[in-house]
């Protein structure tokens, strides 16, 4: 045998050995849909605050809805990064369903959601974006500023009086 038809035949068995371990590996003919429910989705994304940094310690509830019905909701807490992470099982999402990110950062809840496009989606990213800034002081501190600015006042208008 010649040493180009070694290559062939080489190449040939090759190829033909790839579809065989394909072929085994997915079982034969399964559509898309059965591939995918041989996989979790896993959803993950960041949370920030308005000025886009990482809100950290925000509770995050994820939810898988099929139309009108809520098939799971799953919950996370957001790191130092800001980041959050669920997974859900193959048959708790498909192509066509919603999946909903609401973030609570405890002056603020917000919502973000998209619809899975594809049955090949395995991996979906989902960031949240509060729109209330996390103030520098509570509440209690601008009572005593606006309490100290009005005693300051009175005193002013007592010393004027005199």
């Amino acid at each position: 045998m010649s040493g180009r038809n070694r290559k062939l035949l080489l190449a040939f068995g090759t190829i033909f050995s790839l579809v065989v371990v394909a072929s085994l590996l997915l079982g034969g003919t399964r559509t898309a849909a059965e591939t995918r429910a041989l996989f979790p989705l896993i959803v993950r994304g960041h949370i920030y605050d308005p000025a886009f940094n990482p809100v950290v310690g925000a509770d995050v509830t994820i939810e898988s809805w099929n139309g009108a019905t809520l098939v799971q909701t799953m919950t996370d807490t957001s790191d130092v990064s800001g980041l959050y992470s669920v997974t859900f099982a193959s048959n708790e999402w498909d192509a066509g369903y919603t999946i909903s990110v609401t973030a609570d950062d405890g002056s603020d809840i917000v919502t973000n959601s998209t619809v899975i496009s594809s049955d090949a989606v395995v991996l979906l990213f989902i960031n949240v974006t509060m729109t209330t800034a996390i103030p520098e002081f509570s509440e209690a501190g601008l009572v005593v500023v606006c309490s100290a600015f009005v005693l300051v006042a009175a005193v002013a208008r007592r010393s004027r009086g005199r």
